[in-house]
C-alpha cells in the first residue's frame, strides 16, 4: 500500500540540519492526515449513514365506525274531514182517518169440509203388529186447509197400540185429501174426524 506523502530525496548537499526539519515536516503532515481520517471523515460517514437508515414510526388511525343514521319518518296529519250538521227531514202526511180491519171470520159449524173417497185408502197393517195380533180403531181429528190438504191430524181416541195410532197419523196425512169448506164463496180452513180401523180378518 503506497503512503500519502512526498517523496524526498536527499542529495549530498543537504546539511543535516536540513534534513533534519525536512524529515520533521513529513511527519507532522502523516499525523495531520491520520487525525483528519480518525477524528474528521469517520464521524461524518456514520452519521450520514446513520441518517439514511432511520425510521419512524407513523401511528395510524383507526376510524371508529359511522352510526347507521335512522330516517326520520315524517309525521301524517290526518285531514279532518269538514262536518256538515245532518238536514233535518220532516214528511208532512195528510190526517187520514183510522182503517178498521174486520177480525177473520172462522168457518160456521155447518161448514164442513167434503171427503174425496178415492184417496181414503186404509195403511197397510205393520208388520209388528200383525205377528203380534194387536187391533183397534184409532180417532183422529183433522184439520183441512183451504187446498184441501191434511196439514194435522191430532189422536182424539187410541187404538191402544202406539205403532197403529203412529201408522194412521202419518198416512192420514200424506194421502188423503178433501174438498175445502166454503164460506161466501171462498175456501176456508176447517176440521173434521175420521176413523182408522185395524182389523186382521179384513187385512189383506
Amino acid at each position: 500500500m503506497q503512503r500519502l506523502g512526498t517523496t524526498i530525496r536527499f542529495t549530498p548537499q543537504q546539511t543535516p540540519s536540513r534534513r533534519y526539519a525536512t524529515i520533521g515536516f513529513v511527519g507532522l503532515l502523516h499525523i495531520a492526515v491520520i487525525y483528519v481520517l480518525a477524528n474528521g471523515l469517520a464521524p461524518t460517514i456514520v452519521r450520514a449513514v446513520r441518517h439514511d437508515i432511520s425510521a419512524r414510526i407513523i401511528p395510524t388511525q383507526v376510524e371508529k365506525p359511522r352510526e347507521a343514521v335512522k330516517p326520520v319518518q315524517p309525521t301524517l296529519v290526518k285531514p279532518t274531514p269538514d262536518t256538515a250538521p245532518e238536514p233535518k227531514i220532516q214528511i208532512n202526511t195528510p190526517s187520514q182517518s183510522p182503517i178498521s180491519v174486520a177480525p177473520a171470520q172462522s168457518a160456521p159449524s155447518n161448514a164442513q169440509a167434503s171427503a174425496i173417497g178415492d184417496t181414503h185408502s186404509k195403511p197397510p197393517y205393520p208388520l209388528t203388529a200383525r205377528r203380534l195380533g194387536q187391533e183397534g180403531r184409532v180417532v183422529l181429528k183433522l184439520t183441512i186447509s183451504t187446498d184441501g190438504r191434511v196439514v194435522n191430524a191430532d189422536i182424539v181416541k187410541s187404538s191402544g197400540y202406539p205403532e197403529l195410532d203412529q201408522t194412521a197419523q202419518s198416512w192420514v196425512v200424506v194421502h188423503w185429501r178433501y174438498r175445502p169448506a166454503m164460506q161466501g164463496g171462498v175456501a176456508v180452513m176447517s176440521t173434521t174426524t175420521a176413523a182408522v180401523t185395524f182389523d186382521l180378518n179384513s187385512a189383506g
